[in-house]
């Protein structure tokens, strides 16, 4: 590992979307997540502000990735070895290895 790269963790998964009360003034998706083992929830992110009305999408995928990035781990893993180069197919187990690499900060910065 060079010295520009480190490993990072995230929060373990589940994370989950909750919303504000926008009738508190503003609206707000929070992801959140049990991260200290503790039953009780605490912030991992938010989402608000922007134009559209992308904030709950946002924030549902947001929660999503530790499981997609656990599903595609175990994808890279599983087929590792066990397929036949093919045109198309190998360019995108090399995006999936990339999004791994990019999701874990396993690239160079």
């Amino acid at each position: 590992m060079s010295e520009n790269t480190k490993t990072l963790t995230h929060s373990p998964a589940p994370w989950n979307v909750v919303r504000s009360d926008p009738a508190e003034g503003a609206d707000v998706w929070w992801i959140v997540g049990n991260c200290g083992g503790h039953n009780s929830e605490t912030e991992i992110g938010s989402v608000q502000g922007g134009h559209g009305n992308h904030h709950e999408a946002n924030a549902r995928l947001i929660a999503a990735a530790p499981d997609l990035l656990s599903a595609l781990r175990w994808f890279i893993d599983d087929i590792d070895g066990l397929h036949t180069p093919m045109v198309g197919f190998d360019k995108n187990v090399e995006a999936a290895r990339a999004a791994i690499a990019r999701a874990s900060s396993e690239a160079s910065r």
